[in-house]
């Protein structure tokens, strides 16, 4: 398996795993591996068998098609700052409305950032 692969599906693992709300360890536990076996999935040094995929998969409830998606994940995704995790955690809770409001709180913040640094030059 190309070790591209083997990243981006330890990365999609983790972040299905981080929106869902699990611990590497609970996920392990209810599929039967070891939290070392599982974390060796997560950051690509052990090769994860299909059936495996397909029973994390599940327990995520997470569709097999995103583990090898070719869209790269948002940095925040894989950052291990649990704010960011938070946040993205966070919105996936919401509904459109929630959503809307959050992006526009956010863009406000952003835009009074800009504002304030350009005046200060």
């Amino acid at each position: 398996m190309n070790d591209s692969i083997e990243k981006r599906i330890g990365a999609r693992i983790r972040a299905a795993r981080v929106q869902q709300g699990m611990t590497a360890a609970q996920v392990a536990e209810c599929i039967g591996v070891s939290y070392g076996q599982f974390w060796k999935y997560e950051v690509a040094k052990s090769t994860i068998s299909a059936r495996t995929l397909a029973e994390i998969a599940e327990l995520l409830s997470t569709p097999i098609s995103f583990f090898f998606e070719e869209v790269a994940l948002p940095a925040d995704m894989l950052s291990s700052q649990s704010g960011r995790i938070a946040l993205l955690s966070t919105y996936n809770r919401l509904d459109e409305a929630g959503r809307a409001l959050l992006i526009s709180i956010a863009r406000s913040i952003v835009e009074a950032g800009d504002s304030q640094q350009l005046a200060a030059q």
